[in-house]
């Protein structure tokens, strides 16, 4: 076992001492951690831990219920994570009089308290403000406050610009003892009617352990069911009215004591999973003092499901032998362990999240092959060094290696019964491989990927299949799980945090003002850049009419077009030398002539038409950057954009500086000269006045510049996703360009620079989870599965979310589904929700045919038939054109109309309708697909 534990990472040392703790070893750790269930040891240790000022953690797991306990120790100080404090803000104002008081820029909307203690930075005017000294603030309203102490009456004026950076804050901790905790528990997460049963938990677990005072762990299982009289006195003594509860029949108590008492030193690897990963964090959190360890006991039970599965034997009357594994100890012999044996996962995405579903959904059993189970994987990446730290699954050996096939070989080694099919791509961008005989061949879809899209696009495909669908979303210390239930509950994409807002696009492109700012510019111009562009050149490329629907919005349409002349031809390379120099004039274009153009046309000491200084509040007057070889963060930017340029061409690239050097020693650059005709927009409402004034002389000189499409026939270029490709390490060239790309955007301007955490968590929206944080995830999403066998009802499932910085997990019910409903031709209404489903064999029927029989099958009237962006149909569209196209097969339809080929594979196509009702009424509400069985 500890030979198994050792392999997972190649950098952390495993030794095994034989015996019991002794104090003069304790004085050589860290911290300790317990998994004993014996209360007589677990105080003893904990005794000794305290003395040496060593903190303790106690985990255990009992049946279907856990605990986690914590004692770092007396008066710690102990620091907010990196994705709880503060960020940065914009000056607006600083007073000179005492104490000195300051606005910032509303739009910011300060998280500031009084008591905190800033610094200020970048300050113009006001010599001796940015000394780095910490100042404690007063807060006077939502965007202002006043230094404590600070007198600026004697300062030279403020003139403008200057960030707040706030200090981390921290607070002093003392945790309770064990011992004092056993005696006098407190249980900080749980609110009500949870707060006794969570006490009767507590008492449970005592008499249990008391219980099992002298025995053996490995006979420990057949002691509990042997010595059951003795935990009744135990329970007596220690919680009498829990006792006389059980003894009056109260079915909760009962139920509680059926719940603990089964399946005792077994335990589900998903509740395993959610404990060890609740006290592995406390672990981290003991040994860096960042973020707040637990206060009181943590416990954790899942007696939904306990009750959502069939009805067990007696716990009393079963044997040591029928504890032979895990399921039928918690749960009774019953054919729930059979079941989750068939289920058939699909698994997207094999990150931390993804890797560890995997494992658990092994160790579960589900999947078994005997039993005509399976867990299909997909996943479209090679496994990576980052990779080898996260899930467990991968090692040095794996690198290189698809992740599927690495996942798959690892997981077959643990459980060779597990029956795994593999699928090496995007799940985006296959629909020759996600067919409708691939989706009778799954029953639950698990989402374990970062990017919204692919989410969006999954949940999609769970209500049009009508497969459960279970989420897990996780960033930093942070993760949440939704599920998705047929024929109950909200899709996810109805419940999804909004997106979070963007900025002014003229306040991106010309005057920032906060960190993000930069962040969200390089983002675009890295989006812009290596993917955009590219795309359009595809675009062009492969289709005929790609121009022609173009042309019909003529702004973006020039943009398309300078695009696709710059990616074909002007900035086109042949070799990575060219790579280089098209990086080098890249950082000149965006840090030097863009800043040179807008100071020419708003000089630094322009007033507006009130007399105001145009470069003052939000507006921050910038300067150039010149390039400099020897500068670390201007050569990240170079190197990193003329990888990826090379990725996107197809040619190799380079990290050699010799190769960089040769290039551009002898490179010229020419000089910069501001443009007199050049109109640059102060904000978005007259950029939209102002961009209409395209000339058709540049469109037809475009339109020349541009090689023909069938000059490059079979000529592609990849199209790089951030999302996909960034990676916050080392020699990642997406997350180095948008790093450096938003450092020097943010010297141009005199804003405070983005840390790397900044980077990520605007770039890419969130922030790489611990492992922690993607164990507990899937440990979670793994013990919704259980539910799905079980047949559970609604409210048995669950949506949590959890933050192991502060030990917080918050459950809530599934939200339900909303049910409609219109008057037919029958004379009987018909009832929907998102999980309906019109259903029509349409083999060999023609459209005509098709409208009648859904009449007559449906009593509702098709007005418009579509078949994705496509209309197929409509009543009020050219009679002529209608009457032609009834007379065609559904499928001649659909390839006529939408240019698209129907895959030989493919048995059935979905249509959106909209309708009238038996009143002859438009129904208003959207109606649901009609799924057609076509062969």
């Amino acid at each position: 076992m500890f030979r198994a534990l050792a392999s997972l990472s190649e950098s952390v040392a495993v030794e095994v001492v034989e015996g019991k703790p002794k104090e003069a070893m304790l004085r050589h750790v860290d911290v300790v951690v317990s998994t004993c269930c014996l209360e007589e040891e677990l105080v003893h240790l904990s005794q000794m831990c305290r003395q040496i000022n060593v903190p303790f953690v106690h985990a255990a797991v009992q049946g279907v219920c856990g605990r986690v306990f914590a004692d770092v120790g007396q008066q710690i100080e102990f620091f907010e994570s990196e994705d709880e404090k503060s960020g940065t803000y914009a000056i607006e104002a600083i007073t000179q009089e005492y104490p000195a008081a300051v606005t910032i820029i509303e739009e910011q909307k300060p998280a500031l308290v009084t008591g905190d203690r800033v610094r200020f930075w970048g300050v113009k005017g006001m010599q001796g403000l940015c000394t780095g000294n910490l100042h404690q603030i007063t807060v006077t309203g939502l965007n202002s406050f006043t230094v404590d102490g600070l007198d600026l009456k004697e300062a030279p004026t403020y003139k403008g610009g200057g960030y707040i950076v706030p200090e981390r804050r921290s607070h002093v901790l003392c945790t309770q003892t064990l011992t004092d905790a056993l005696e006098n528990p407190t249980f900080p997460l749980a609110h009500g009617k949870d707060q006794s049963r969570m006490h009767d938990m507590h008492t449970f677990f005592r008499s249990l352990t008391q219980t099992s005072k002298g025995t053996s762990q490995s006979n420990l299982s057949a002691a509990t069911f042997l010595r059951a009289k003795e935990v009744q006195e135990n329970l007596a003594r220690i919680n009498p009215s829990f006792c006389s509860k059980v003894e009056n029949g109260d079915p909760a108590a009962l139920f509680l004591q059926r719940a603990m008492l089964s399946g005792f030193a077994k335990s589900l690897a998903p509740i395993s999973a959610v404990v060890g990963s609740m006290a592995a964090h406390q672990v981290i959190i003991a040994c860096t003092r960042v973020s707040c360890p637990l206060a009181g006991w943590f416990y954790f039970d899942v007696l939904k499901l306990f009750h959502a599965a069939q009805e067990k034997e007696d716990v009393t009357r079963v044997s040591s032998a029928g504890l032979q594994n895990s399921q039928t100890a918690a749960f009774g012999r019953n054919p729930l362990a059979t079941e989750l044996s068939q289920l058939r996962p699909f698994i997207v995405g094999l990150g931390g999240v993804g890797c560890n579903i995997l494992r658990l959904c092994a160790q579960m059993g589900v999947g078994l092959q005997r039993y005509n189970g399976s867990i299909t994987i997909a996943d479209s990446k090679a496994v990576k060094p980052f990779d080898t730290a996260r899930g467990g699954l991968f090692t040095a050996g794996d690198l290189g290696t698809p992740k599927v096939h690495a996942a798959s070989f690892a997981v077959n080694r643990l459980k060779p019964q597990t029956s795994i099919h593999c699928l090496h791509c995007d799940f985006e961008n296959n629909p020759e491989t996600f067919h409708d005989l691939f989706w009778d061949s799954i029953d639950v879809i698990c989402c374990a990927v970062d990017t919204v899209p692919t989410r969006l696009l999954l949940d999609e495909c769970s209500v049009q299949r009508q497969k459960t669908f279970l989420d897990a979303g996780v960033s930093g210390t942070r993760g949440s799980i939704q599920g998705v239930i047929p024929h109950q509950s909200v899709q996810w994409a109805s419940t999804r945090d909004p997106p979070q807002a963007g900025a002014p696009s003229c306040t991106l492109a010309n005057f920032p003002y906060m960190t993000r700012h930069t962040v969200l510019w390089a983002r675009e111009v890295f989006d812009n850049t290596y993917f955009n562009d590219p795309h359009n050149a595809n675009e062009y490329l492969t289709k005929k009419d790609f121009l022609e629907k173009a042309s019909k919005n003529r702004v973006s349409y020039i943009e398309t077009l300078r695009s696709i002349a710059s990616t074909l031809k002007t900035s086109r390379p042949l070799s990575f030398q060219d790579c280089i120099r098209w990086a080098r004039l890249l950082f000149e274009e965006k840090f030097n002539n863009r800043i040179q153009q807008l100071l020419h046309n708003f000089p630094e000491s322009m007033e507006t038409s009130t007399g105001a200084r145009f470069w003052s509040g939000s507006k921050r007057a910038p300067r150039p950057i010149f390039f400099d070889m020897s500068n670390g963060t201007h050569l990240r930017f170079l190197v990193s954009a003329a990888n990826l340029q090379a990725s996107v061409y197809g040619l190799n690239g380079s990290t050699d500086m010799k190769v960089y050097r040769e290039v551009l020693e002898n490179f010229y650059v020419p000089p910069f000269t501001p443009q007199e005709d050049v109109r640059i927009s102060v904000s978005d409402k007259e950029k939209t006045s102002t961009s209409s004034a395209v000339k058709q002389d540049d469109i037809d000189k475009l339109l020349t510049e541009i090689p023909k499409a069938s000059e490059m026939a079979g000529y592609r270029l990849k199209c790089i996703n951030f999302e996909c490709e960034c990676e916050p390490v080392d020699g990642n060239a997406a997350f180095a360009f948008v790093q450096s790309a938003s450092q020097l955007r943010a010297e141009n301007y005199d804003i405070y620079p983005p840390s790397k955490a900044d980077v990520l968590m605007i770039a890419q929206g969130a922030l790489p989870s611990l492992e922690t944080t993607a164990a507990m995830a899937a440990a979670l999403l793994c013990l919704e599965m259980y539910k799905i066998k079980a047949a559970a009802p609604l409210h048995l499932y669950q949506n949590t979310f959890f933050n192991l910085a502060n030990s917080l997990l918050v459950s809530a019910e599934p939200v339900a589904a909303k049910v409609n409903s219109v008057p037919t031709s029958f004379g009987k209404p018909y009832v929907w929700s998102i999980w309906s489903k019109f259903e029509i064999d349409g083999t060999d029927m023609t459209l005509q045919n098709f409208l009648k029989t859904f009449e007559a099958q449906e009593g509702l009237e098709i007005e418009m038939l579509s078949y994705g962006k496509s209309l197929l149909y409509a009543s009020f569209l050219n009679k002529k054109k209608m009457e032609e196209r009834l007379h065609w097969t559904l499928i001649d339809l659909i390839e006529k109309i939408s240019t698209t080929k129907v895959p030989q594979n493919q048995r059935f196509v979905t249509f959106s309708v909209g309708c009238t009702d038996g009143g002859g009424n438009d129904i208003d509400e959207q109606l649901p697909d009609v799924r057609v069985r076509i062969r």
